[in-house]
């Protein structure tokens, strides 16, 4: 390092809002290490799911209080192939801008901008750190399974082992993951902003269930479902927020809408910002039943706003609910959700108390400030560690 501050640049293939909690959660660590001193800022593709975010590209921009530059999301067809989120003229922009910077973040796995980031570093001796966003957990890498296998093997098989450090967000996520190589892991959770929450006597009617998260296969909103179906003979409404790739919304809401009780669900798309805190105001109760969760910053949300949490053991935040009484943790089937669900609507008053316990332990666990202390001092390590680079 040079003097002045440190300087961090964040690989990640996309920040648009549409990507979900590994997306935002990138954008606030930015933020929150700017709080401590450190030039943290992220380069990225200008994707946004289906669509892309009209923003500038080609030079730094200040998007969501973070200096970012945004390099266009190539067009390719097929849709496996855009998935891939391929940034046009990104390897001349590393080779022009990497040098500024004292090591690389990289966010995520099978995607061009982390693996020619990785690959670019590996060969100018650029330190880098790697947050794998749960795709080596086994449930990811059973999911086109042979592609990332090749691609490990041609690829960031090298990557991994040749990395710094393994930024991990939970125990669980390191438990599960199938990791090549010995770099250190870091377990250092992420973090969440602690709202004003809506007074308890507000929270009337119905029994409010909220699943607010991407729309994907692995979140089981099918199982959802199901599950409701078999406590329909208690007195509830959904919000089932959240958005996907256009066919699976569209057999999502046919879901619903064959479901029996599409009066009782609410699909009020993707929602942030003030939308989002108000659906998490009215909740009594959050769900979500995914097969694989390497963090869930949409758990860690709900949380924060006192909104006790049923979730599967998949979920990494399952051991610190179970551990606080901050909610409930079923096993896989729609039977067992539906048992979970039974036992929170049975008695809003140990609902709230699990509520409570829920504030406290998004409080006391889940700090961006702690968060952002942790990783500078793992960014200092690596670059003390390094020969000094000469002025030029």
């Amino acid at each position: 390092m040079i003097g002045g501050p440190l300087k961090v640049l964040h690989v990640i293939p996309s920040i648009g809002p549409q990507r979900g909690g590994p997306s935002v959660a990138a954008v606030a660590m930015c933020r929150a290490l700017a709080q401590i001193g450190v030039d943290a800022r992220i380069v990225c593709t200008h994707d946004d799911g289906p669509g892309v975010l009209d923003v500038p590209l080609g030079g730094w921009t200040s998007h969501l209080g973070v200096p970012t530059w945004f390099v266009p999301r190539a067009e390719l067809w097929p849709g496996a192939l855009r998935e891939f989120q391929i940034g046009r003229g990104f390897s001349s922009w590393l080779a022009a801008h990497a040098d500024g910077f004292d090591l690389l973040h990289v966010h995520a796995l099978f995607s061009h901008l982390p693996s020619a980031a990785m690959l670019f570093a590996r060969r100018a001796n650029v330190p880098y750190v790697l947050r794998p966003l749960g795709i080596l957990e086994g449930y990811s890498l059973r999911r086109s399974a042979w592609k990332k296998r090749l691609f490990l093997r041609l690829v960031d098989a090298a990557n991994i082992r040749s990395a710094s450090a393994i930024h991990l967000t939970s125990r669980r996520e390191d438990e599960v993951s199938v990791i090549p190589g010995s770099a250190p892991r870091w377990i250092i959770p992420l973090g969440v902003d602690l709202p004003e929450v809506a007074p308890v006597g507000s929270k009337s009617g119905p029994f409010r269930i909220v699943f607010l998260s991407r729309w994907h296969e692995k979140k089981r909103i099918d199982v959802l479902l199901a599950a409701l179906g078999l406590v329909r003979d208690l007195d509830w409404h959904l919000d089932l927020a959240g958005a996907g790739r256009p066919e699976l919304d569209a057999r999502i809401r046919q879901l619903v809408a064959s479901s029996g009780f599409p009066d009782r669900v609410s699909t009020p798309g993707f929602v942030a910002g003030a939308e989002k805190s108000r659906l998490l105001n009215e909740g009594n109760l959050f769900v979500l039943p995914s097969a694989s969760e390497n963090f869930g910053i949409a758990v860690a949300e709900a949380l924060a706003h006192a909104l006790p949490c049923v979730v599967t053991r998949h979920v990494a935040l399952s051991d610190e609910i179970l551990e606080s009484g901050a909610g409930w943790v079923c096993g896989d089937s729609a039977e067992d959700l539906a048992g979970a669900l039974r036992e929170a609507m049975a008695d809003r008053a140990i609902c709230l108390q699990r509520g409570t316990a829920a504030r406290h332990l998004a409080a006391t666990k889940f700090s961006w400030a702690s968060c952002a202390e942790s990783l500078h001092a793992g960014y200092s390590g690596i670059v003390s560690a390094r020969p000094p680079r000469r002025s030029s």
